[in-house]
């Protein structure tokens, strides 16, 4: 899930930007990201995560994302671009 970018999305929502509009990533922003609980997550989509983070596929595992975070269209663009 944290290599569909979707982390980059949670620290977007919380932290400052710092020079030349970088992120800061710092600890406290890490920590509030909320990834969804392995058992709640459907055995079709586990599968599939595993299946895109073991080739490293970032595409599929942001489209899988998308789908656990019910993510709007902007959303979702924000998080192929990461």
């Amino acid at each position: 899930v944290l290599i569909s970018g979707i982390g980059i999305l949670f620290v977007h929502t919380y932290t400052t930007k710092v020079a030349n509009g970088f992120m800061r990533f710092q600890a406290q922003h890490l920590r509030r990201i909320r990834v969804p609980l392995w058992n709640s997550i459907s055995h079709e989509m586990r599968s599939a995560l595993i299946d895109a983070g073991k080739i490293g596929d970032r595409q599929r595992c942001a489209e899988i994302a998308a789908r656990l975070y019910d993510l709007t269209s902007e959303e979702k663009e924000l998080l192929s671009d990461c």
